[in-house]
């Protein structure tokens, strides 16, 4: 695949409880549906009923046996409601307690969404070790699931290397290595139970080869930073999508409207239409660069 190339669906739809790592359990799938078909995601939803559905995460949320839950709740605290689909109001610190969680929990994601955050906010060292680690431990999953790929990593990690002071590398080498030894074997774990379920998902994207955008400039005329637009979906019993939701899309929140035609186009083999018809699931778009125009890329496997 040419080095160059635009974007990918990681199109490992997360179709488990707020991506939770147990893929069979039918009652953690019916608890985030129903949050979702309550309104939780849908600005037009009573206010009330959907701070409602946010408390009940928040008590879910007390202990770590969740991690998908707190990458979750944690999302809907990062956003600003007047630009995106949370009903909670933004509070960035609250954001990064619950990412973190998340994260030392094997949610490689939270690793690269705290990063931005941290680089957003001016601090320069933490967006550094968030984006090793992330770089650190998607390398690890890409060994596990070749679907995986380094290419968000490597972008995030650029990102918050431009301009850190050489001087400070020692420290943060040294700080990084000291989380890997001290979290290592918990995120391992969490990772274990995340390809589990994943291994278990039949629901790929039936289209043929990788979609790409490219071309996509805000309007400035500036090329978009690398980021993940997050969405929740529901298949039609025809293996189309029936409804989509935006989750989350950083570090810009414009890429949840970027990237949304790409999320609409997700279709599921015919012959699963029927067993699809109704799940509720989570689809993460990667945008890694933007300087080309949208085609098929063949598939390689």
């Amino acid at each position: 695949m040419n080095g160059r190339v635009a974007l990918f669906i990681a199109i490992l739809a997360w179709l488990v409880g707020a991506g939770t790592a147990r893929a069979n359990d039918a009652a953690d799938q019916q608890r985030f549906a129903g949050w979702i078909h309550a309104g939780l995601l849908d600005p037009s939803a009573p206010i009330d009923k959907r701070r409602e559905i946010a408390a009940e995460i928040e008590v879910l949320t007390k202990d770590d046996s969740e991690p998908g839950l707190l990458y979750l709740l944690g999302s809907l605290y990062h956003q600003d409601p007047a630009r995106s689909s949370s009903p909670l109001p933004q509070d960035i610190d609250r954001a990064r307690e619950l990412l973190s969680r998340a994260a030392l929990h094997g949610k490689v994601p939270a690793m690269a969404k705290l990063s931005t955050i941290e680089l957003q906010a001016g601090n320069r060292f933490e967006a550094n070790v968030w984006a090793q680690l992330f770089y650190h431990y998607a390398k690890q999953q890409a060994k596990v699931d070749p679907r995986w790929s380094e290419g968000l990593a490597a972008s995030i990690l650029r990102n918050a290397l431009v301009g850190f002071p050489k001087s400070e590398m020692d420290a943060l080498n040294e700080s990084v290595g000291a989380m890997i030894a001290q979290y290592d074997v918990q995120i391992m774990q969490g990772l274990g139970r995340i390809a589990e379920a994943s291994a278990g998902n039949r629901f790929r994207d039936a289209r043929p080869g990788k979609r790409m955008l490219l071309n996509s400039r805000d309007t400035s005329g500036r090329t978009y930073e690398a980021g993940v637009a997050e969405y929740v979906i529901e298949f039609a019993s025809d293996g189309t999508l029936k409804q989509l939701w935006s989750l989350d899309a950083w570090p810009n929140p414009k890429l949840a409207k970027v990237l949304r035609n790409l999320a609409l186009g997700f279709r599921i083999d015919a012959k699963l239409a029927s067993e699809a018809d109704g799940v509720v699931g989570i689809l993460p778009l990667e945008f890694v660069d933007g300087r080309y125009s949208i085609r098929d890329q063949p598939a390689s496997d």
